[in-house]
């Protein structure tokens, strides 16, 4: 009798670690839903992440890197890269009384980088403060240190006033990135970037309606110091296209950055995640760049205007789903720079400023993708087309222009499989970046400098000349029964570009979910 109550015990412990466990892998493989993933945008507002999942995962990781090209794709950007970073992020749901809910989210993660062969680049984050770096001929490696934190959370409570679930949320997020080289030229950057966001959602029936508003400040300061007083290279204050601020040549190496942002986004689509969804939301942002080294001297800011829009459908059967997207984003920088009198008492007085720079990028993108589950595991494919079209100039005497039309297109596949404690994912995906309009306008004899004027033409052939990329990833992970499992990622990505130029990368992490 005794040994018959010990076996019915032994068993139901047993059904409930395997249910424990299946629900684990199952649970991690909801969140990869690459049918869910169309509408994985909608998640970044503060005021959905209460529907980003039904189930809390949370997961720490590490990880290493390594990028070589035969050239860099621009000159910024380097041509090798090794990365090794930790990092954790976690998403909690909570259910309280009172019909009411909180969800909470967060990471963390810390990077350490080297890039070697940076060319005309000597600040960070290039990809906000372009065109105005400052740059100098020489270039060379660079060690980065990058700290990110995130966090957020959101209430949830049921309205008897309105007949609806209404949501308020807020998200907070800090960067900073330390840069440094301990040979000359010596620059020494320290860039930060803060955002804060708030949402308000209401959910009536199957839908739910949102509003999320965004703010961010961001700050770099830089200074470029040299040892070597024989060869000291001439530094310059790029404006874009070719060109730089030529009165200010030379050894002005201190300056900072100081831009903001504010942006909203308006969300409509079902509740349980099916159906018809929707979103529109634009950004504005600038970034001033002031040399130091001349008493604060504003040189030049950049303006950002951007609109994005998102509609789309999902729908969910048995053991199939599947979905279709439509987007379009509309972006248009313009660059100011101020014009200074002569110089009394080591000041420059701005006595004018003139619109010099301008960059117009319109995207278009059209995508589907279907999963289809099969015992403990599933399978999908997406694929997609779009159009790129953009147009950098610079109004100078003579004006030169850079224009650029590219139709994009990419085709995903993958799946997963779990057996037992084990779950096996892989996946693979091409995309193709095909030029069909590609026009430069300012020949070499219109620059006042030969050295930025080829950089420009680096950065022109790579974005207007088409291109290739093809990636690959395997993982493993393997579920403890104690409520944690560890998995292992391996993923590969090859370029090819510029015509000539390739670059392999390849990324190894571990971590563990719970």
């Amino acid at each position: 009798m005794h040994r018959k109550l010990l076996y019915i015990l032994f068993t139901a412990c047993s059904t409930h670690i395997s249910a424990q466990e299946s629900s684990l892998l199952l649970n991690i493989a909801e969140h990869d839903n690459r049918v869910r993933q169309m509408r994985s945008y909608l998640f970044d507002a503060p005021s959905l992440q209460v529907l980003r999942s039904n189930k809390s995962l949370n997961d720490i990781r590490a990880g290493y890197s390594h990028r070589s090209a035969s050239s860099a794709t621009v000159p910024e950007a380097g041509d090798s890269e090794k990365t090794a970073g930790i990092g954790i992020d976690s998403y909690i749901k909570n259910m309280n009384v009172n019909l009411s809910s909180t969800t909470l989210w967060g990471g963390a993660s810390y990077e350490h980088s080297k890039t070697e062969n940076i060319r005309f680049a000597e600040t960070n984050d290039a990809d906000i403060v372009y065109p105005y770096i400052t740059a100098d001929c020489i270039g060379g490696w660079l060690k980065s240190e990058l700290y990110k934190f995130k966090g957020g959370a959101s209430y949830t409570k049921f309205s008897e006033k309105l007949n609806s679930e209404m949501t308020y949320a807020i998200e907070g997020e800090y960067s900073a990135r330390l840069a440094y080289r301990t040979i000359d030229p010596r620059p020494n950057n320290l860039s930060s970037d803060f955002k804060i966001g708030f949402g308000f959602g209401l959910m009536k029936e199957k839908y739910f309606y949102a509003i999320d508003i965004a703010l961010g400040k961001y700050k770099q300061t830089s200074s470029i110091k040299t040892y070597d007083q024989v060869s000291t290279p001439t530094f310059f204050h790029l404006t874009g296209a070719g060109n730089d601020y030529y009165r200010f040549r030379g050894d002005n190496t201190s300056s900072y950055y100081n831009g903001k942002n504010i942006g909203a986004t308006l969300t409509w689509g079902r509740k349980d995640n099916i159906g018809l969804f929707a979103s529109a939301g634009a950004v504005f942002s600038d970034v001033e760049k002031i040399i130091t080294s001349l008493n604060q001297l504003p040189l030049a800011k950049k303006k950002n205007a951007e609109a994005n829009a998102k509609v789309g459908f999902t729908t969910r059967g048995e053991r199939t789903e599947w979905g279709v997207a439509a987007s379009a984003k509309i972006k248009n920088t313009k660059g100011t720079e101020n014009i200074f009198g002569s110089a009394q008492d080591n000041i420059y007085p701005q006595i004018a400023q003139q619109q010099m720079y301008g960059d117009f990028t319109f995207e278009t993108n059209l995508s589907a993708t279907i999963q289809h589950r099969y015992g403990k595991g599933s399978l999908y494919a997406s694929t997609g087309i779009g159009n790129i079209v953009q147009e950098e100039k610079y109004e100078s005497s003579p004006s030169r222009r850079f224009k650029a039309d590219i139709l994009s297109s990419h085709l995903a596949v993958g799946g997963n499989r779990i057996s037992g404690r084990m779950m096996y994912s892989i996946g693979a995906e091409a995309k193709f970046l095909s030029s069909l309009k590609n026009d430069t306008e300012g020949g070499k004899q219109d620059f006042n400098n030969d050295e930025i004027y080829g950089a420009w033409l680096w950065r022109t052939e790579y974005l207007g000349n088409s291109r290739r990329e093809i990636s690959a990833e395997a993982s493993v992970e393997y579920d403890t029964q104690k409520m944690v499992s560890i998995y292992t990622n391996l993923q590969y990505n090859y370029q090819h570009y510029r015509k000539l130029h390739h670059q392999d990368m390849i990324t190894i992490s571990v971590g563990c979910h719970f």
